[in-house]
Parts: structure tokens; C-alpha cells; sequence
């Protein structure tokens, strides 16, 4: 397990509930598992790497991840009639 010391401004969690230090946690979690999606998609974007392997990288499926690629504008280059069985879309 990784120790993190960081200097945050003291307002900074101003406006969310709970204790300081679950709220940092939880917002420092979210972070990492964001930019490991976004990453991975960048890399895709730039024919670096195939969906899949970015699937992998991201940690979540490929169904999610073309969920969040759509959301971004991105679109994944799988075929239309899987992306619609994978979301359960008719």
C-alpha cells in the first residue's frame, strides 16, 4: 500500500459530507480510476493500442468503457449491432 502526504487549501472540501479524511480517499480513488480510463482511451484514440488492451488498462469492460467513449464523443471502432447486444439495446 502506497503512504500519500499532500498539502490540500483548507476550503477544499467545503460543500461535501462526512469525515475529511473517507471524503479524500474517496475523491482521490475516483481520480486514479478516472485518468486510468481516460488514459487508456487517449491511447486507443491514438491507434496505440486496441480497445480491448484499453479495456483492460481502464480495468472495466469493454461495455462500460464504450458507454464512457460515447459520453466523450469518442466512438469505439466495433460494430454497431455488438455495441447494441452489449448494452442490451434493440
Amino acid at each position: 500500500m502506497k503512504k500519500l502526504t499532500i498539502a490540500l487549501p483548507d476550503n477544499i472540501l467545503d460543500g461535501l459530507e462526512g469525515e475529511k479524511d473517507m471524503v479524500l480517499e474517496e475523491a482521490l480513488l475516483e481520480g486514479i480510476r478516472f485518468l486510468k480510463r481516460k488514459r487508456a482511451l487517449n491511447k486507443y484514440c491514438d491507434g496505440k493500442i486496441s480497445f480491448g488492451r484499453a479495456s483492460e488498462l481502464a480495468g472495466i469492460p469493454e461495455d462500460e468503457l464504450a458507454m464512457q467513449a460515447f459520453s466523450l464523443g469518442i466512438e469505439p471502432s466495433i460494430s454497431e449491432n455488438t455495441l447494441k447486444e452489449e448494452l442490451g439495446i434493440e
